[in-house]
């Protein structure tokens, strides 16, 4: 744990993915009070919100579709006056995209990627910075190693992941001058969520592919990508803003 995050007061986006999870976890575990939001994993997010609030700290979820600006905006004022303020915010969501050749997607599927991963990441940063500039607070998007090395099949997250890094680098030198920081991190393939399912989707020689380009020769664990949320999250991380974390265990192009 890099701090007693005790009394702060944290949102996670896509709190019921693999690494959102594990976000939560790390962070009530250290004493914050938490707010997260889930797509329609209603029965998974009531059982988070279960565990998470075993330490007594107030937890507070949603299920909203992260498109629809005015939901998010409507969740987010809830949690910064129930919890009186907002000191981090992070961003772990994604939608279960198609694995597909850039040539055979589907270009709903396409607008579809779009809309629910850059266009709800932008009403998320456009909802929260007024809330994170009066804490002096950091913004933190959990992102994919694929935006530096796409691999194939990949094309519908790779792509509006690499243009949320855009916005997030965009941010951090916007918004730096009201102390509010904003950093990206870019997991490599972690044994979780739709990670698992590329792999599951390459079989096992393509996994083994993958782990030949891999210096550490293993998957990653959604606590790993957590660790690194926190850190960035966290005080010992005051003097870094605009960077991308790669948490891919040394994965090579």
């Amino acid at each position: 744990m890099f701090e007693n995050r005790s009394g702060k007061n944290v949102l996670v986006f896509g709190g019921t993915g693999s690494i959102g999870k594990a976000v939560c976890a790390m962070m009530a575990a250290e004493g914050a009070n938490l707010a997260f939001t889930c797509r329609s994993n209603r029965a998974g997010a009531e059982a988070l919100a279960g565990e998470l609030a075993r330490d007594g700290q107030t937890i507070l979820w949603d299920a909203l579709a992260n498109e629809d600006r005015t939901a998010v905006a409507a969740f987010t004022a809830r949690v910064a006056q129930e919890l009186g303020g907002i000191d981090a915010v992070i961003y772990a969501a994604g939608p279960d995209i198609d694995l597909t050749f850039i040539s055979r997607a589907d270009p709903e599927a396409w607008c579809r990627a779009i809309d629910m991963d850059v266009n709800g990441c932008f009403h998320i940063i456009q909802a929260v910075i007024p809330a994170l500039r009066q804490s002096q607070g950091s913004f933190t998007a959990v992102l994919t190693a694929a935006i530096e090395r796409p691999p194939a099949l990949d094309g519908l997250s790779s792509a509006p992941k690499a243009a949320i890094q855009a916005i997030v680098k965009t941010i951090a030198q916007e918004e730096g001058r009201f102390g509010l920081r904003a950093n990206c991190v870019a997991p490599g393939f972690v044994d979780g969520g739709l990670g698992r399912k590329l792999l599951d989707t390459l079989g096992e020689k393509g996994t083994a592919a993958i782990l030949a380009q891999t210096d550490l020769k293993r998957l990653g664990r959604p606590e790993e990508i957590a660790d690194a949320v926190g850190f960035l999250s966290s005080a010992r991380a005051s003097f870094i803003t605009g960077e991308t974390i790669f948490v891919s265990g040394g994965l090579r192009a």
